[in-house]
């Protein structure tokens, strides 16, 4: 692994995590763009990744809360 890689364990790109939610890139964008959830986005060579763990947490918070 490089290390401008992403871990693929953890880091899940914009599409993949936006398919993991449910929603679609575009949506996963404006959120990021207005601070709606704090996923805590990652740039890594001008892509955007999110940690599993963050998105697990808001999907914690807003099915089991």
């Amino acid at each position: 692994m490089k290390i401008d890689e992403p871990d693929a364990q953890q880091l899940m790109s914009r599409r993949a995590a936006a398919e993991y939610l449910g929603t679609t890139v575009g949506v996963m964008a404006v959120w990021d763009c207005l601070k709606r959830y704090d996923f805590k986005p990652k740039k890594i060579s001008g892509m955007v990744y999110y940690n599993k763990d963050d998105l697990d947490s808001h999907l914690n918070r807003m099915f089991f809360a």
